[in-house]
């Protein structure tokens, strides 16, 4: 098939690259050699995900917002969303932009058999991957999403496909079907720590235990040099054995990067959860916020009580998280111990020089509490001599005694004899002699 003189049916692409295809040469968003090696060079990578590396924000932008408005005919004319009718070929076309009603519609190999969640820009579900018959976590992105919601989706790609840890979801595919971007990601059996901190069935010991791989796993995202910026509790699920898993990458920025994102968002995040230096509204954030929205998270564990009431305006909150110190937790809840009071305030210093340097850092401290505190200390075995076994080693330690005594006896007898014999000798010398 060719668009425009470019020919593609040497070339293996996704569906949609036609629509794309369309557009940037119509539009002159990139010349036809440099599709071409796109396509050549990455077959199984999207062009969209292609593009978004080589275009620069503003024509990515201008991109998206066509590739959301029109639709391809099969004569391979470009139309605006809406059109019945194609005036080239007259032949009727539908809309296959619109978001289908079918429920659970399929996406490639992915066969969702349950929502599981929804956004204002997409979908998860609970879905089955059909050739390796898995159960996967399938993030839909909606069609008529703005540049900004697809750059985060993108953005979240790119994050969670850099890492692999057991205290973070796992990336398995992106793709894209029905005109829909999607993420295909390890399924999480468990409920968010939500439902456990509002319920209040987390233990003292049980949250110090959750705490840790959720640190050790953010201590994983910082190697990758990956700044999450939006930990919370939602974000978190609870398997069934209380192991944590952090999702959400949405907001994860790689250190030092500069945000092709909008700048309209200003502040970012959720804000009872956001650190003071997010709440200002500084873009260049470290890993320092992260360590903070953690120690929130478990200041929240701990005492069943967020730092700051959520009950006020976001202005006046943001205010309280950058000026007010936190209440103490062992004053919100007097059961719990002093030192780790100390440790979780220590998150939530308000100057970022003040908190933990590292995740590492922060991961150690709490750790150490656990092993002071929960880890039994080994006892040294002491065997068992039964009273047969006893009685048996002091018999023989009274023969060995005996005999001792014996030696010694016969030691001294022996010795009056030689002396007797001694003197008997001499006498009979000195008879002789004289």
């Amino acid at each position: 098939m060719k668009i425009d003189g470019f020919c593609y049916s040497s070339v293996d692409f996704h569906k949609d690259d036609l629509l794309l295809i369309k557009i940037c040469l119509e539009h002159d968003f990139v010349p036809s050699k440099e599709l071409q090696r796109m396509l050549a060079s990455s077959p199984d990578k999207q062009l969209i995900f292609q593009l978004t590396n080589y275009l620069d924000e503003k024509k990515l932008s201008q991109l998206i917002k066509l590739h959301n408005s029109k639709i391809l005919c099969q004569c391979g004319a470009l139309l605006t969303k809406g059109i019945t009718k194609c005036d080239q070929c007259n032949e009727r076309v539908s809309d296959r932009r619109g978001r289908s009603t079918r429920k659970h519609k399929r996406y490639g190999k992915y066969k969702p058999v349950e929502k599981v969640g929804e956004g204002s820009v997409g979908v998860v579900y609970k879905a089955i991957q059909t050739d390796l018959d898995r159960t996967v976590a399938l993030k839909v992105l909606q069609a008529d999403v703005d540049d900004t919601a697809f750059l985060r989706f993108k953005q979240e790609s790119q994050a969670v496909a850099s890492l692999n840890h057991p205290s973070i979801v796992s990336l398995h595919d992106v793709g894209q079907a029905n005109n829909e971007y999607f993420l295909a990601m390890e399924f999480v059996d468990g409920k968010p720590l939500t439902n456990y901190i509002r319920k209040r069935k987390l233990t003292i010991e049980d949250s110090v235990k959750i705490i840790i791989q959720i640190i050790r796993g953010l201590q994983h995202a910082h190697q990758k040099k990956i700044i999450h910026r939006d930990i919370k509790p939602d974000n978190i699920i609870i398997t069934n054995d209380k192991v944590p898993k952090i999702t959400d990458f949405g907001l994860a920025r790689r250190l030092n990067q500069k945000s092709r994102i909008t700048q309209n968002d200003i502040i970012m995040g959720t804000p009872i959860y956001m650190s003071p230096e997010q709440a200002r509204g500084e873009h260049n954030l470290e890993y320092s916020t992260d360590i903070y929205s953690t120690g929130v998270v478990f200041y929240e564990m701990l005492s069943g009580q967020l730092p700051f009431n959520n009950d006020s305006t976001t202005l006046v909150l943001l205010h309280r998280i950058i000026k007010d110190p936190p209440p103490a937790l062992h004053r919100v809840d007097p059961s719990i111990p002093p030192a780790l009071n100390d440790i979780c305030m220590k998150a939530l210093e308000k100057d970022p020089k003040d908190r933990y340097k590292t995740m590492k850092h922060f991961a150690d401290k709490v750790e150490q509490f656990f092993e002071d505190n929960y880890v039994k200390k080994e006892v040294p075995i002491v065997e068992d001599i039964s009273t047969d076994e006893l009685e048996i080693e002091n018999a023989s330690k009274k023969r060995t005694l005996r005999t001792l005594i014996s030696k010694e006896d016969r030691l001294e007898w022996y010795d009056i004899v030689l002396w007797v014999l001694l003197g008997f000798g001499l006498v009979y010398f000195c008879h002789k002699a004289f």
